[in-house]
């Protein structure tokens, strides 16, 4: 920055004016990463600030050779322009060679990206034939960027319109309040597109429990609770694959012993009338694995809505409560398993539906 100081100090007006242009860049390159951290949409404007640093540079240059001195310029002028002739022609040269040898790196590099997206837009098609006006489309993981997966398929589909809002990456699918059926997400692993949660187009509307952040307890038998869980396990999504099968899930690792079972507690402010609550239980311990699922009101006895013990011959346990008693009401929804380090536990897509 100090030696930026002094060239900007000595520089001529046209050389300050360079520099000038590249530390606005400069600066609002850094503003723009600094405002969308972590997730930055794109960084490939650099172009614009060099502008200013070449305008700086070739003003330098003419800046030095003007303080050679005049005899040594009218005897010198021929060699060294045949000095400087050779300079850039080699280093043009080398630039060139760099580019033959790298160009058809790039293209293959290009191919396989823009067959690999041929490819998911090929899938995708085939699992979502047409769109309509309602349809909103997310991406857990994708080839292209999640960010812009709104835009993408409205260029792949030849929208005239935009898709409604919300549609994108799954950060904007954990905002939903309620989805339809014209919600489509999709995830992608190793070149294959998946519906991640086909489920969506069974009912008419899905409230998503896990998309607020849970309190992770410990409880007893009994369910009540001993301890927080900070340091005895950990929460997380995933996306858990069974026989080519994909599912998203809420993920529970136990860390360390516990004397009690780990449990994630969802605060519901209102039940939907005439919501069930879906959801799916897997463990990947050696053994058995019990679970259990309580609804929680003010004033009044827990309620188990669903007990059982997985096993490891099992795919998924099903889950499905009725939930019609509780409408309208504030209650705490908690998912309770009892997993022994390193093993974990998943709840698919824990959830409230709705048909009308």
């Amino acid at each position: 920055m100090l030696l930026l100081g002094v060239w900007f100090w000595a520089a001529l007006s046209v050389g300050r004016w360079g520099l000038l242009w590249f530390a606005l860049h400069l600066g609002l390159m850094y503003a723009t990463i600094w405002l969308q951290k972590p997730e930055l949409f794109a960084g490939r404007h650099f172009y614009n600030a060099a502008v200013g640093l070449v305008w700086a540079m070739g003003s330098g240059i003419d800046q030095v050779l003007a303080l050679w001195p005049a005899q040594k310029k009218r005897k010198g002028r021929r060699d060294t322009a045949v000095i400087v002739m050779g300079v850039i022609s080699v280093a043009v040269t080398a630039v060139l060679l760099y580019h033959i040898v790298q160009v058809r790196r790039a293209e293959r590099q290009w191919l396989a990206r823009a067959q690999r997206d041929q490819a998911a837009e090929a899938q995708m098609k085939a699992m979502l034939p047409t769109l309509t006006p309602e349809t909103h489309v997310f991406a857990n993981r994708f080839p292209i960027t999640p960010q812009f997966f709104r835009a993408v398929t409205e260029v792949w589909y030849g929208q005239t319109e935009r898709l409604p809002l919300p549609s994108g990456s799954f950060t904007q699918l954990q905002e939903v309040r309620l989805a339809t059926r014209d919600f489509y997400v999709f995830d992608y692993e190793n070149g294959r597109l998946y519906n991640l949660m086909p489920e969506l187009q069974s009912n008419d509307g899905t409230v998503f429990i896990w998309s607020s952040t849970p309190r992770l307890d410990v409880v007893d038998e009994a369910g009540a609770v001993s301890d927080l869980a900070t340091g005895a396990a950990q929460s997380s999504f995933a996306v858990v694959k069974t026989n080519e099968v994909q599912r998203f899930a809420v993920q529970v690792t136990s860390t360390q012993e516990t004397d009690g079972w780990l449990s994630l507690m969802y605060v519901l402010s209102e039940v939907p009338a005439g919501g069930d609550l879906r959801l799916a239980f897997r463990s990947n311990a050696d053994g058995e694995t019990p679970y259990r699922v309580r609804l929680i009101r003010p004033n009044a006895e827990p309620v188990t809505l669903a007990e059982g013990v997985f096993t490891p011959d099992q795919e998924w346990a099903d889950v499905v409560a009725p939930l019609a008693a509780y409408g309208g009401q504030s209650v705490v929804v908690r998912l309770e398993t009892a997993v022994s380090p390193p093993s974990a536990a998943y709840w698919a897509n824990p959830r409230i539906t709705i048909d009308n």
